[in-house]
């Protein structure tokens, strides 16, 4: 069953779920709260895109090609 196959887990506000420069190998659905997907520019950092509860984020080319990334993915709330 899928359910064997996923972990719970839970993040406060501004946690890393993956930090920049590290390679996405897994697939994180966000039961509650959010986390944004953003890159980091020097002492910048840009949120391209923010998944809410009931949807799955990852940093998608870094997952399917097992790649590092410069993008990140963070809590926005608790998660």
């Amino acid at each position: 069953a899928v359910q064997s196959c996923l972990k719970f887990k839970s993040y406060e506000k501004y946690d890393y779920l993956l930090p920049p420069n590290q390679v996405a190998d897994r697939l994180f659905f966000v039961q509650s709260g959010s986390v944004s997907l953003g890159v980091q520019m020097g002492r910048q950092s840009f949120t391209r895109h923010v998944a809410l509860a009931n949807t799955f984020i990852t940093a998608l080319e870094s997952f399917h090609k097992q790649i590092s990334t410069s993008e990140f993915l963070r809590a926005t709330e608790p998660t």
